[in-house]
């Protein structure tokens, strides 16, 4: 046996060859190169000598310059068999394109291992040819008359036209149909073990990858189509598999594909498969759209909540200091699934910051400005984000004789959405979009006081309405999306209990409690999937529970704290908290 360790064998002449084998073995490992003018390796036999010959690649190349990196041709009155293994790492680099030549009337198996080949496997007529791929190993090129084609294990063979093997047997592999728009077909007369074929389709023509058994099939296999952002645009399925007999198994990795707005799945009719035209549900791209466009009212809805204790805490205070307030919030909703199969989960965080100022003993007028961050979770890991930035004016009318106050609020807000998306294929699409909001709401109640300890009662009925502008864009899978303007109205109707409490300090701890029965008055908002026209809807009944404190810790400084829990419908807050400065002067 000849043994290289990180060596370097090169024939150094145009028609020369790295090293000749007769019979023999040899063993090339730590990045050792055995380098030929013609052949890096030339395998052969001698006379009447049957001995097989083998050669062992570990962490090594082997190359041909102008021909094959291996050649295997017959000896003089012989034929020639050569195991071939090329492990960890090892490449065979052939200067026509070819890893391995079988001349006619020999016999060759590859082992490939753990090691990326790019080239073309050509066994002559009259030969044998066998290829194995193992553990992660990868195969990109043609299979020119392979008897035999096993691949196990992670490993895959990439197609790069259509291709011919006698038997293929999948040991947990996978088979890559080249690239988009090639539109392979890969023969075989026998198919066993398990595996998986990854396709690609033009859903608009009919143009497809196709697996042609046309023997036996056996085992159980998954289709891995690719993702489409474009609309299926023929009512004809369109078949993936044929077979001619056998009890092989196919399915759809995921069991769906996504077709621009919608998701399709498998049928069987006889021994082949089609993928079908029948709508099973709503894509990945579609949900994460939809989820999207339902974000922003809930978006509003977060920020407004956070002004609203901000008035409660001047309505609680002397109300005749200008003050400087700083709010920081989050809070996280779950919306249900809906018709469309758009359920989500939306975690928003934020800060505000803001000014008011007494105009006389009845109103105190004031502005503010912020951002908000949400992120949005979906369906196969696709996620979706959205960044608000708004800013705002509010008034507070406070009677103190009556307990008579209002609360009025108007807010404009910038919007960027942007999604990414998680595919049936495991691919990822990417989507942004702007859009512009303005809200406004009121809040009429009365604040009554039980008895002189600071114990009160406060009845209250708010409305806010906000309208939504539209947004147009594409993907980049080729989905376009478009949302018409939106409008939100919702209304709410409580009580808060609180206490008074003065402290030995001078300032005032203000523990309360609110409940509050709550409505989403807002008509269906229509989106448009690739001209497929979708209603989105949260409007339904709920109900809002909170408490928090306000606490004056000296006559310039106070701080607040809050919790909210709402249920809907068609969503669950379970968690939403604000705390807050002010600095009053």
């Amino acid at each position: 046996m000849a043994n290289l360790d990180n060596a370097h064998v090169e024939g150094t002449t145009a028609a020369g060859i790295g090293i000749v084998m007769f019979n023999a073995d040899a063993n090339a490992q730590n990045k050792s190169l055995i380098l030929g003018g013609v052949n890096g390796v030339h395998m052969t036999s001698l006379g009447s000598v049957s001995r097989t010959n083998t050669l062992i690649l570990d962490n090594s190349v082997v190359q041909g310059k102008t021909g094959a990196a291996i050649r295997v041709a017959p000896g003089p009155g012989n034929n020639t068999k050569s195991n071939i293994h090329v492990l960890n790492g090892s490449n065979l680099i052939g200067g026509n394109g070819v890893l391995l030549e079988v001349a006619n009337n020999s016999t060759a198996n590859l082992n490939v291992d753990n090691s990326q080949l790019i080239g073309d496997v050509v066994i002559g007529t009259g030969g044998l040819g066998t290829v194995q791929l193992n553990n992660n190993a990868s195969l990109t090129g043609q299979l020119r008359n392979v008897e035999q084609l096993d691949v196990n294990s992670d490993a895959q063979w990439v197609m790069v036209g259509d291709s011919q093997v006698n038997t293929l047997k999948m040991g947990g592999g996978n088979v890559v149909f080249g690239a988009p728009l090639q539109y392979l077909q890969l023969n075989t007369n026998n198919l066993t073990g398990n595996g998986t074929f990854k396709m690609y389709t033009n859903f608009n023509t009919g143009e497809t990858d196709l697996l042609n058994v046309n023997g036996n099939a056996e085992g159980d296999h998954q289709l891995l189509i690719g993702a489409s952002g474009s609309e299926l645009a023929t009512g004809e399925a369109i078949k993936v598999v044929h077979t001619e007999s056998g009890g092989a198994k196919f399915g759809l990795v995921g069991d769906t594909v996504d077709v621009g707005a919608f998701e399709y799945g498998l049928k069987q009719e006889g021994t082949d498969w089609y993928l079908d035209t029948e709508k099973k549900g709503t894509s990945t791209s579609a949900k994460a759209v939809l989820a999207l466009a339902n974000a922003a009212p809930a978006v509003l809805l977060g920020e407004a909540s956070v002004l609203r204790t901000r008035m409660g805490e001047v309505r609680f205070g002397d109300g005749k200091e200008k003050g400087l307030w700083i709010r920081n919030y989050t809070n996280r909703t779950d919306v249900a699934a809906n018709t469309n199969g758009v359920g989500y989960k939306q975690n928003q965080s934020g800060l505000t910051l803001g000014a008011d100022w007494a105009m006389d003993e009845l109103w105190t007028v004031g502005v503010m400005g912020g951002y908000s961050n949400s992120t949005l979770g979906l369906s196969r890991g696709s996620s979706g984000m959205v960044n608000s930035y708004y800013a705002g004016v509010y008034g507070i009318f406070r009677d103190e004789e009556s307990g008579v106050y209002l609360d009025l609020t108007a807010k404009v807000n910038r919007l960027n959405g942007q999604s990414q998306v998680n595919m049936s294929d495991g691919k990822r699409a990417k989507g942004k979009y702007t859009q512009d909001a303005v809200s406004a709401s009121a809040e009429i109640g009365k604040n009554i006081k039980l008895n002189d300890d600071g114990l009160f009662v406060e009845p209250f009925a708010q409305v806010a309405v906000a309208k939504i502008g539209g947004s147009n864009y594409t993907m980049d899978n080729g989905l376009k999306a478009k949302s018409d303007r939106a409008t939100s109205a919702t209304g709410k109707v409580g009580v808060t209990v609180g206490q008074n409490i003065q402290l030995d300090s001078g300032g005032i701890l203000q523990p309360y409690l609110r409940t509050a029965a709550t409505r989403d008055f807002s008509p269906d908002s229509r989106v448009y999937i690739n001209d497929q026209a979708f209603k989105n809807n949260l409007s339904g009944s709920g109900v809002e529970v909170a408490g928090g404190v306000a606490a004056s810790l000296t006559k310039n400084l106070s701080v607040h704290g809050e919790v909210t829990h709402m249920k809907g419908k068609a969503y669950d807050q379970p968690l939403g908290l604000t705390v807050g400065l002010q600095y009053a002067f």
